[in-house]
């Protein structure tokens, strides 16, 4: 069985477990402290939903002062798409290859929403990120807003995508996706987008 322990520090949770290869899950204390919808507290920590899918939105100020987006683009029926780095919770791409082998799935452990957010991140961008505050959370993904954990190492390399689906990376600011000049694989991030001050 695989486990999963949690600790919280003065400004973060660290979720370790084999679905991460020990890759820290840090979330704010805020967030830790906020009424969320989707976890409930165990004696171990913060739990989420078992088949929750998350996504981070990491802006920064560009050189004019609006928001600019770190988003990842993948290739779908033969056109490069963008959106915030985001994906399936770890039990439920277990679930998912499972079924492809016609295997039973049995979940020995659940990834809350916010790990989920924090390792896709990692995976499609190669950058730590703390997950700080959630911006949307509908029945099957939450939207959390992330900062870099390492903001002065911040490089823009996809180091480790297993998935092996994202081809670019890049910052794109909010006038660019509303005036979509950045095609979106999912058109509705931008309301998302526009959340954030």
């Amino acid at each position: 069985m695989n486990s999963l322990t949690f600790s919280i520090a003065s400004t973060a949770l660290f979720c370790f477990g084999t679905w991460a290869n020990t890759l820290p899950c840090r979330v704010s204390s805020d967030l830790l402290s906020s009424p969320v919808v989707g976890f409930q507290a165990k004696e171990i920590g913060i739990v989420g939903a078992l088949h929750k899918n998350a996504g981070c939105i990491i802006n920064r100020k560009g050189k004019t002062g609006e928001n600019e987006f770190l988003m990842v683009a993948s290739i779908e029926e033969g056109k490069k798409l963008w959106s915030m780095p985001g994906g399936k919770s770890a039990s439920l791409k277990n679930e998912i290859k499972s079924a492809k082998q016609k295997k039973t799935f049995t979940p020995s452990y659940e990834e809350p929403a916010a790990c989920t957010a924090s390792r896709e991140a990692f995976e499609e961008t190669g950058n730590e990120v703390i997950v700080e505050k959630l911006i949307e959370n509908t029945k099957y993904f939450a939207v959390f807003q992330c900062s870099f954990y390492n903001p002065e190492k911040v490089t823009l390399s996809k180091t480790f995508d297993p998935d092996n689906d994202i081809v670019d990376l890049d910052w794109h600011s909010l006038s660019e996706l509303k005036g979509k000049k950045v095609p979106l694989r999912f058109p509705s991030d931008i309301v998302q987008f526009s959340k954030i001050k």
